[in-house]
């Protein structure tokens, strides 16, 4: 299955608990990914980010950034996302100083 590009997202580093934003998945939108960056060698704390108050699915465990301990790494998503604009929200509970996280939406490309 083949996906085109939507629209996409890069947050100001913040240390909020939670941290939320808005974000807009156009018509025909079928799959929202969120990627999380927190800084520091403590992994985010708190549970599971939301799109519109859906849950999202982990595709990627927490994992230490090759570069060193200085920065922690997951991957989330979700197939068939609210279109419109809607809340995200990253909650942020434990020691984890600032996160920053990268969003992203794709549509299904036409024939697949």
């Amino acid at each position: 299955m083949a996906f085109t590009l939507d629209t996409k997202y890069l947050g100001a580093r913040a240390n909020t608990a939670p941290y939320t934003f808005s974000y807009s998945c156009g018509a025909g939108t079928t799959l929202f990914v969120l990627g999380i960056v927190t800084q520091g060698s403590t992994a985010r704390e708190g549970g599971t980010p939301t799109l519109a108050g859906k849950t999202l699915t982990q595709a990627w465990v927490n994992q230490q950034a090759p570069v060193g301990p200085e920065t922690d790494v997951e991957l989330w998503y979700l197939i068939n996302p609210p279109i419109g604009s809607n809340t995200v929200s990253i909650p942020n509970t434990g020691a984890a100083k600032y996160i920053t996280p990268i969003a992203s939406s794709y549509k299904t490309a036409s024939g697949t």
